[in-house]
């Protein structure tokens, strides 16, 4: 499988699934996986797709079992990106830094905060880079049109995203 995207929220389910082809439904222990294509301008990718809930715990299990199951070589998270200060509906945000702020130690003086900071794929910034100049990227209705946010994400133990 060459993606693997996660979408928590119905509207974000249902925002992925108009843009695949070829969809159908696929039962892997207990769980239903939508299976499909996505046709680029130059490659097509096959991909599936999860409705996951929006709560860390519920994600990072639906994360772990499509590794499982499928070996996609990307997986993505799909979501609002509240945290991050001008991302809008539609952009595409990728981390240039990963902070796992559940990290430190308690000490005589309290918790004394470390946190973990996680590399992240200078490739993947300059794709969303190109493909934001180039208008390359699929958008079903969107206005304004989306950008790319290259950007720091913080994530607690429970979900880290690499």
């Amino acid at each position: 499988m060459d993606i693997a995207i996660l979408a928590p929220i119905p509207v974000e389910y249902r925002a992925v699934m108009a843009c695949l082809e070829d969809t159908r439904e696929e039962a892997k222990n207990g769980q239903y996986y939508t299976v499909g294509a996505f046709r680029g301008k130059h490659q097509s990718y096959s991909i599936v797709l999860r409705q996951t809930g929006s709560r860390n715990n519920e994600v990072a299990l639906a994360a772990e079992r499509i590794i499982q199951l499928y070996q996609p070589t990307i997986i993505i998270l799909t979501g609002i990106a509240g945290g991050v200060k001008d991302a809008g509906i539609g952009d595409v945000v990728v981390a240039t830094q990963a902070y796992g702020y559940e990290a430190g130690k308690s000490t005589d003086d309290g918790f004394s905060s470390r946190p973990n900071v996680l590399p992240y794929s200078p490739e993947l910034i300059e794709l969303a880079r190109a493909a934001e100049e180039e208008k390359q990227v699929v958008v079903v209705a969107a206005d304004p049109p989306p950008a790319a946010c290259p950007g720091n994400c913080a994530f607690p133990d429970l979900f880290s995203p690499f």
